[in-house]
């Protein structure tokens, strides 16, 4: 806040001495933001010419910029640049008005800089325009329909300024109008809740009973001299409906100082209501108390449970930290004049003399301050000490050695013209004001100041500050001559009812003999320290004589105060019981003449109603028959509207589950879609030539789900379309179904096409789909037929081999040998392409790739092979039964491997079976390899050249000696090592066991 008032301080200074017209757009945003407090106070530290140079450069500005109006309504919360704008340019106020009363527009434009102009007290030069009246109207209008604080503020503000003579104008129509309106207000429930909204109604039902009394009159409610306590409440006829509610009768008088009370508790409270509301709210509750009698002011805070419940409250909202030193004064004269002066608490009166010290800084209107000081001094002059009141002399004294600001200024001369009319009526004053003025230091400054009484600048360029400086200080020094001669003057009245004391001197020195008598040569005392010495003598003796005057004049005022009170409540009760006696018996005649007048009314309104009546009956009557054909008629076309969206609606129904069947389709086609990906998926692992092939199918299937989930979201976000615009056409259907129901039912029918449409779409969109899938599935099954046609020629060629080696067994002799040991795992199921079984070949194919054999190669881990050459197929599985088929067996002596060596040997525990298509052909074998009587194991490097798991063979020829064949003539054959290895072969049947050689 400091910082705003700085700034606005500089650009103020900037305006008013830059020697060309300046910008004001900066002083527009920093008052924008300003408080009324801070624009008070910075131009209140202005001397007067400031503020008038002030007012004609913005007057000149308001036809140029439109910001410049805003400018003058902030600047309007300073009573000098209000007044000096009124005075240079009369008609300013006229030409707002007249804009104001034009429109509502301009009304809203123009109001509040028309409200601030008016609330307080036009020059003597400025007449009220005649415009004023018809905008006070408007204002009150306005809030008669919004009542609230920011409507009837404006209506206070302008009742208590210019427009106090207004309503003595007005018509007796308007006026009772008027009163009956605020009365309205005062017995609204929100009024009641409003505690601000309360003060200003009250303030304004003083205000209009006070324009009752004395007509065109000034306000008396101003602070000063002037100032009078209005009638007692008791004593008072109240003209107005709205004061009577109020104020006439005692129940209603305590009623109204209960809720005078908490709004002044609220105000002082401070939570949103600022200091200058804060400050006239108060006020208003002092007014109310200048009506109520000191018995039943001092009487109220013991009437009633709400009284004793909320009158502690306010001392302590008083005393509040961060409360305004204006608002604490205000409020400390409202607490005040309930409690009277004898019981006004210590703390209360130490704050009003720290206040009272304070005057000189206090950013408060001159008329209000004024005001305040004329209700407090008197009651807290008891409580006053002397060493406050010599500060406060002091520094009255010493204002016309230092320059001050003008708000300083007209505060000193405030408190001045105060103690001038307060000290001639107040007894504490006349005492302790004296003996304040009578000691050394104070006689000391009273003795420089009446010897230079006026200091002050003068500054060559600017006579004009000389001339209202030098006028304000010689105002300031005859306030305070005047002061200082009123309690001199009273202190020689109350010294007079002293008794005076005779001193009588043998001898009279008169004054022309010290210069006419010759000297003597004898040194003789000085006649002027010997009448100092005297005067000072007669000045103790007198301050002795008020000390025992004081007490002896405070004992009798505590007795005759005891007796006074008994005596007034006596007579209180006794006028209380007369004035009630003569208001029933008035009432009851008022009542008993209203009765009767009542009565005639209401016959003739009772006959004027029925002629009223019978009249609108028939009237009704027919309104009502055309209204029941109408509504008939509207009833029909009501059912046949609802009979078409149910029709509709079923329509939303059918395609819901048109939606939902489509749906299920497209969830059932995924799911079809997954087994065939893991089918495409185990036949990329049986065939890796075909993985071009797949995976330019697996990228077409994925289209296809793209386009799938694209046209399941396209529906879906048609089904939304489709219920959100049948949704909107039931509500457009429903309030206008009389003229928008066959545009409703033409805009469906296009979006049922549309729809329809694009089902047609999708579901061809699906038909390609599939038929993209099952030529995919037919391209898939002609594959799955090469392969088999490929294992069948193996097959064939391994047929042939067999028969070759059997040939060559039975060359060499070995026909009678004993068969081969069988294998020690179970049969491989290696599919054989069989013409005859073409499914059962093609199934049992499909179920070699599973994982089976896993299990049987972690059981086979641990197990030891004999002398035989088993396949890779046969090292990993169980026993396996010899075939059923008979063919022609080839016996090889038993194998001889000593018992040591064969245990060392070990089987892998991790055999893998490699594809049948990765297998490479047979190696050459030599003679020694096959003649050797001990185990062999296959090395881990011929391991993995042949992409097959063996275990270790161990095995020995007996007694025969085989004839060594080459091998090598078998490497061209399509035989794998995991069919045959060393001689060993298989039958063309798979699924039957094999015999070894």
């Amino acid at each position: 806040m400091a910082d705003l008032e700085d700034q606005l301080s500089r650009e103020l200074t900037r305006i008013i001495s830059c020697s060309y017209p300046a910008s004001l757009a900066k002083l527009a945003d920093i008052l924008a933001i300003a408080s009324a407090d801070s624009v008070q106070k910075c131009a209140g530290d202005r001397p007067e010419c400031d503020i008038s140079n002030l007012a004609s450069i913005v007057a000149a500005a308001v036809p140029l910029w439109p910001y410049s109006l805003q400018i003058v309504q902030n600047l309007c919360h300073s009573r000098a640049f209000r007044n000096s704008l009124l005075l240079q340019h009369p008609g300013i106020l006229n030409t707002l008005l007249t804009r104001a009363n034009s429109s509502q527009r301009e009304f809203d434009k123009y109001a509040g800089t028309c409200v601030l102009l008016l609330s307080r007290h036009l020059p003597d030069a400025v007449q009220l325009p005649e415009a004023a009246l018809g905008f006070f109207l408007s204002i009150f209008e306005n809030a008669v329909r919004k009542p609230s604080v920011q409507t009837l503020r404006p209506i206070y503000s302008m009742l208590n300024g210019a427009c106090q003579g207004l309503l003595s104008i007005l018509s007796t129509d308007d006026q009772h109008r008027f009163d009956k309106e605020l009365c309205q207000i005062l017995s609204s429930h929100s009024t009641g809740q409003d505690s601000m909204l309360l003060l200003w109604c009250i303030g304004i039902v003083l205000l209009v009973e006070e324009s009752q009394h004395t007509a065109g009159a000034s306000n008396k409610f101003s602070g000063g001299s002037n100032v009078q306590m209005p009638t007692p409440v008791h004593q008072r006829q109240w003209s107005t409906a709205s004061g009577r509610k109020l104020f006439g009768s005692p129940k209603w008088l305590l009623k109204t100082i209960n809720l005078t009370y908490l709004s002044v508790i609220w105000a002082t409270k401070g939570d949103g209501v600022s200091d200058a509301e804060a400050v006239e709210g108060i006020a208003i509750g002092t007014r109310v108390l200048k009506l109520v009698d000191r018995e039943t002011r001092e009487q109220w805070p013991t009437s009633n449970d709400l009284a004793r419940g909320s009158f502690p409250k306010l001392p302590l909202k008083i005393l509040r930290d961060g409360i305004s030193a204006t608002v604490q004064l205000e409020a400390m004269c409202f607490y005040a004049m309930i409690v009277g002066e004898s019981c006004i608490p210590a703390n209360i009166a130490n704050r009003y003399e720290e206040i009272l010290l304070e005057i000189p800084i206090l950013n408060l209107e001159v008329d209000k301050l004024q005001e305040a000081l004329h209700v407090s001094l008197q009651l807290f002059a008891p409580h006053l000490r002397e060493t406050t009141l010599q500060s406060l002399l002091l520094r009255l004294l010493d204002t016309g050695a230092v320059t001050r600001s003008p708000q300083a200024s007209s505060n000193l001369i405030a408190l001045t013209k105060e103690l001038i009319s307060t000290v001639p009526s107040c007894v504490a004053l006349q005492r302790r004001l004296p003996l304040a003025l009578s000691t050394r230091e104070m006689q000391q400054s009273l003795q420089a100041f009446l010897a230079s009484p006026t200091h002050f600048e003068l500054i060559p360029q600017r006579p004009l500050h000389n001339t209202i400086t030098a006028a304000e200080s010689r105002n300031i020094v005859a306030n305070i001559l005047t002061m200082l001669l009123t309690v001199a003057l009273t202190a020689a009245d109350a010294t007079r009812a002293l008794p005076q004391q005779v001193m009588s001197c043998a001898y009279k020195h008169l004054t022309h003999m010290d210069e006419c008598t010759p000297a003597t040569g004898f040194s003789t005392t000085n006649w002027r320290d010997k009448l100092k010495s005297e005067i000072d003598l007669q000045s103790s003796y007198q301050r002795d004589s008020l000390s025992r005057c004081e007490n002896a004049l405070d004992g009798q005022m505590t007795q005759l105060h005891s007796q006074i009170t008994a005596l007034q409540s006596e007579i209180v009760d006794q006028k209380l019981i007369d004035n009630e006696k003569e208001n029933l018996l008035e009432r009851l005649r008022d009542l008993t003449m209203e009765f009767d007048g009542a009565n005639k009314r209401a016959e003739e309104t009772l006959r004027a109603a029925q002629d009223q009546f019978h009249a609108k009956e028939l009237e009704l009557r027919s309104h009502v028959i055309s209204h029941e054909e109408s509504l008939l008629a509207r009833g029909r076309e009501l059912k046949k509207s609802q009979d078409e969206l149910v029709l509709l609606k079923n329509e939303i129904r059918q395609m819901e589950s048109n939606y939902a069947e489509l749906f299920g389709n497209n969830d059932n086609l995924k799911a079809k879609l997954s087994n065939h990906e893991r089918e495409l998926e185990s036949e990329r692992r049986n065939g890796a030539h075909r993985a071009e092939e797949l995976e330019q199918l697996r990228g077409n299937v994925a289209d296809l789900e793209s386009r799938l989930s694209s046209t399941a979201s396209k529906f879906q976000n048609t089904k939304r379309e489709l219920i959100e615009s049948s949704a909107e056409a039931l509500q457009d259907l429903e309030a206008k179904y009389e003229t928008s129901m066959e545009a409703a039912a033409t805009k469906a029918a296009e979006e049922h096409d549309h729809l329809s449409e694009e089902l047609r779409n999708a579901l061809e969109g699906q038909q390609q789909a599939k038929s993209a899938y099952e030529n995919t599935g037919r391209e898939l099954q002609l594959g799955q037929k090469a392969v088999g046609a490929l294992e069948a020629k193996k097959d064939a060629e391994l047929d042939e081999l067999r028969s070759i080696k059997h040939n060559i067994l039975a060359s060499m002799g070995l026909s009678n040998v004993g068969a081969l040991p069988m294998r020690i795992g179970p049969p491989v199921h290696e599919e054989v392409n069989d013409p005859r079984t073409p499914g059962k070949q093609h199934h049992r194919r499909r179920k070699s790739t599973l994982p089976k054999e896993d299990l049987d190669l972690r059981n086979m881990a641990g197990t030891q092979a004999n002398a035989s050459f088993t396949s890779s197929d046969s090292s990993r599985n169980g026993p396996t039964p010899k075939r059923a088929k008979p063919r022609p067996t080839f016996k090889i002596p038993a194998m001889h491997t000593p018992y040591g060596q064969k245990a060392a040997t070990t089987s892998r525990t991790h055999a893998r079976r490699s594809s049948p298509s990765k297998r490479s052909a047979l190696k050459a074998m030599s003679p020694n390899r096959r003649h050797t009587t001990v185990g062999f194991a296959i090395s881990d490097n011929e391991d993995s050249d042949e992409n097959g798991d063996f275990g270790k063979r161990r095995g020995s020829f007996d007694a025969a000696e085989q004839a060594s064949f080459d091998m090598e003539g078998l490497a061209g054959t399509p035989f794998t090592p995991g069919d045959i290895a060393f001689e060993t072969g298989r039958e063309p049947n798979g699924d039957e066991g094999t015999t070894e050689l």
